[in-house]
C-alpha cells in the first residue's frame, strides 16, 4: 500500500511538470492533459491515504472509524462515471485527508494541538452532504484550507510531493497566527474564522 502511495506521489511532480512545460510551451494538450492526470492521481492518493491511516486507526482522535469499504466505493464510483454523485460526510473525508501519525511527527506540539482541535470538529460533522467527482475536489480543498490556515497541510497530507507548497508558506503566516489566535478564544466556526478562511481559500486555492 505504502508502495502505492509513493507512486502517486512520484507521478505528481511528474504531472506538475507536464503542466508547467505544456504551458510554457502553449502547448494546451499538454498542460490540460496534466491537469486532468494530476486531478486523477491526487484522487487515488487520497484513497490509499485513507486506507493507510484507517488500517493504522485514528487513536488520537477518540472516534470511530468509518466503513472504509463503503467510502472506497463511493469515490470509485463518482470517479468512474461521468455526472455520478453519492453522499458523503466531512467526518469520512477528513479521515481521507489528514494524517495524524504524520501530524504528531512533524509539527510542534502547540501547532499539533490546534490541528487535532479542527480534526476533532470535523470528526463530529456527519451531516450528508450530494456531491459529484468536481464537487468532491472542491470540498476537499475547502477542508484542507481549513487546516493549511492552522499549519503547514504538506506536512501531515501523506503526499511528498506536495513539498512544493513551501514556497508559500511566508505568504501564509499572517493568516496562521489569526487562526491560532481564534482558536485560542475558542472561536472556531465563527465569523471571523470563516471570514478569515474565506480570503484564505481565495488567495491560495482559488
Amino acid at each position: 500500500m505504502r508502495t502505492a502511495k509513493t507512486i502517486t506521489h512520484l507521478l505528481c511532480v511528474f504531472f506538475i511538470g507536464l503542466i508547467i512545460g505544456g504551458a510554457i510551451a502553449h502547448n494546451t494538450a499538454a498542460w490540460v492533459s496534466g491537469l486532468v492526470l494530476l486531478i486523477i492521481d491526487i484522487f487515488v492518493g487520497i484513497i490509499l491515504q485513507y486506507r493507510v491511516d484507517k488500517a493504522q486507526g485514528d487513536s488520537d482522535s477518540g472516534e470511530a472509524n468509518v466503513n472504509i469499504f463503503q467510502y472506497i466505493h463511493k469515490l470509485e464510483k463518482i470517479q468512474k462515471k461521468p455526472g455520478a454523485t453519492a453522499f458523503f460526510t466531512p467526518a469520512e473525508i477528513i479521515s481521507g485527508l489528514v494524517n495524524l501519525s504524520e501530524a504528531k511527527q512533524k509539527l510542534s506540539e502547540f501547532e499539533y494541538f490546534y490541528i487535532l482541535v479542527v480534526y476533532k470538529v470535523y470528526k463530529r460533522m456527519h451531516n450528508r452532504i450530494c456531491l459529484d467527482y468536481f464537487g468532491f475536489l472542491g470540498l476537499c480543498f475547502d477542508l484542507i484550507a481549513h487546516f493549511d490556515m492552522v499549519a503547514p497541510f504538506y506536512q501531515y497530507c501523506g503526499n511528498d510531493a506536495l513539498q512544493l507548497e513551501k514556497s508559500l508558506e511566508d505568504e501564509k503566516s499572517s493568516y496562521r497566527a489569526k487562526a491560532k489566535k481564534l482558536l485560542e478564544e475558542k472561536l472556531i466556526f465563527s465569523k471571523q474564522w470563516m471570514e478569515l478562511h474565506e480570503e484564505f481559500l481565495k488567495k491560495f486555492y482559488a
